[in-house]
């Protein structure tokens, strides 16, 4: 099997890459990035089995033309709200099966509505294969098998500012600021609704992380566990950067989180641009006075069993970065 890794060279890709190239019934592995020198240099590290090459996804025919070397695309080139969408799309066209770890909830409901697409070309799409969503989704729906109904499904998570490799240009940072531009849906009283970013706060004790603030943040997962779990009443998500939620925050009402443009000297800029450049420059590799990277991710979910009230609670933490959780779909 010939396994082509999208921005294969990122934090999450050399992961996948790593876990890939170890694999039995893997054939070859294809870094694919923006970054060819980054790309070339993993792929000398995992011996012949691994090549890279250039590529730029905005590029369609490039796109079209990579795509069609592999059995299957792993796409983790983030933010996922600028392309996720585009490379399934791409996928679909070139007849080749697609996994991606998207964390965005407004190209996840996009995606989804591609399924007859998909199915038509005769390739399998999986999406949200990562942490949250992804291995949080099958710990919800692996306790509501053990139940007679669910009523209500809470997941939690707390994620290190230290997690990432460079806060000025990385697409998790980046997803972190468009999590938090504008209302998102989430699920309250067994219908969807809209709410506003950092409402809500509470305490969370999380079991080997202690007791961690978090928020409503923008996520795929109370738009999609509803349409697989009948009944259920509640589906939220909650969740921080601890070492960077005053900052977060701070963007936040300073607007430097939307992703609306404003005019600057007759220049249209963006908000979140902005940011990110501000952050780049602060940013000097020092993680002095900052958590360990460290995260955290709990679920609940509430129902009943035999008659009974039942809360089921599933809890796991990463060694240090998420990326040996995340970068295996």
């Amino acid at each position: 099997m010939k396994v082509l890794v999208l921005g294969g060279a990122g934090q999450e890709g050399r992961t996948a890459v790593e876990r890939l190239a170890a694999h039995s019934e893997v054939t070859q592995v294809i870094v694919a990035d923006l970054n060819i020198d980054k790309a070339q240099a993993l792929a000398r590290t995992h011996g012949e089995k691994v090549s890279a090459i250039h590529v730029d996804i905005r590029d369609e025919t490039a796109l079209d033309e990579t795509l069609r070397q592999a059995d299957v695309v792993i796409n983790l080139v983030g933010p996922y709200f600028l392309y996720q969408e585009h490379v399934l799309k791409a996928a679909i066209h070139a007849g080749v099966n697609y996994v991606d770890i998207s964390d965005d909830w407004q190209p996840t409901l996009a995606c989804l509505e591609l399924s007859d697409k998909a199915n038509a070309a005769g390739i399998t799409a999986i999406i949200g294969l990562g942490v949250s969503p992804g291995s949080m989704n099958m710990l919800a729906m692996y306790a509501a098998q053990q139940l007679d109904s669910v009523d209500e499904v809470h997941l939690r998570w707390a994620v290190s500012v230290t997690d990432v490799d460079e806060l000025g240009a990385s697409a998790a940072v980046h997803h972190a600021l468009h999590m938090v531009d504008g209302a998102f849906p989430t699920f309250k009283n067994g219908e969807i609704t809209n709410i506003q970013p950092f409402t809500e706060p509470e305490i969370f004790e999380f079991p080997k992380l202690g007791p961690q603030p978090v928020f409503h943040v923008g996520h795929p997962e109370p738009a999609t566990l509803p349409k697989y779990l009948p009944g259920v009443q509640t589906v939220s998500q909650k969740g921080s950067v601890p070492g960077f939620n005053e900052e977060w925050q701070g963007l936040h009402e300073f607007g430097l989180t939307s992703s609306d443009p404003l005019t600057i000297a007759g220049n249209q800029v963006s908000p979140q641009q902005v940011a990110m450049a501000l952050m780049s420059r602060l940013d000097d590799g020092s993680t002095e006075g900052l958590p360990e990277p460290l995260s955290e991710f709990h679920t609940i979910v509430v129902g009943s069993s035999n008659g009974k009230h039942v809360e089921l609670e599933y809890s796991f933490r990463t060694p240090d970065q998420m990326s040996p959780n995340t970068g295996t779909p």
